[in-house]
């Protein structure tokens, strides 16, 4: 939260300074690009975080477990509706650190959530597969997304396969929306 608000504060600063010159050359344009790509992505980043945080919750009762997401939707499930539990390191990228994630599937091999332990307590998963009925099957070795998607077919979608693929899309259309407008108001100017 610290880093993009200060992402934040720095974009910010550095946009006004950009507008405070008054030049419309190509570079103050792309200096005025990149400091209002740092205060969107910076200030969008700290309200996402900061309604994370008011909302999500882990919800585990006796024979019954769910989530509230940050829109505060709640999803909960009783232990029938449970196949397995499964604690696995995916690996995403070849360069990358595996990333650990916790499943919770249906009994039709569907995803029923996922849970970032990183996130949560260290107590959270456990009382999330006591809540399910189901003993943690914790994988040793950490497996990549596509052969975890074999195994698995219905815990993960095509987006969560390729998250650098995504990141970059999303990158490219947050980059792009300012260009956009940066190059209309420069088309709207000319005379």
């Amino acid at each position: 939260m610290l880093l993009f608000a200060a992402m934040a504060i720095v974009g910010a600063l550095a946009t006004v300074a950009v507008v405070g010159r008054g030049d419309t050359s190509l570079l103050d344009s792309r200096a005025l690009l990149s400091a209002a790509s740092l205060l969107v992505v910076g200030s969008l980043a700290c309200v996402y975080l900061a309604v994370w945080e008011l909302n999500a919750r882990l919800l585990v009762g006796p024979d019954h477990f769910g989530y509230r997401d940050i829109l505060g939707r709640t999803r909960t499930w009783n232990a029938s509706e449970v196949d397995a539990v499964i604690d696995v390191a995916i690996d995403y990228a070849k360069f990358s650190e595996p990333r650990r994630a916790v499943f919770v599937l249906g009994v039709d091999g569907r995803r029923l959530m996922a849970i970032n332990p990183i996130a949560w307590p260290s107590t959270a998963c456990n009382r999330i597969a006591r809540a399910a009925g189901k003993p943690i099957h914790r994988r040793r070795e950490s497996m990549t997304a596509k052969a975890f998607r074999r195994e698995y077919p219905r815990a993960m979608s095509w987006a969560s396969t390729h998250p650098n693929l995504m990141g970059t899309l999303l990158g490219l259309v947050l980059i792009s929306l300012p260009l956009a407008v940066v190059i209309g108001a420069g088309w709207l100017r000319r005379p």
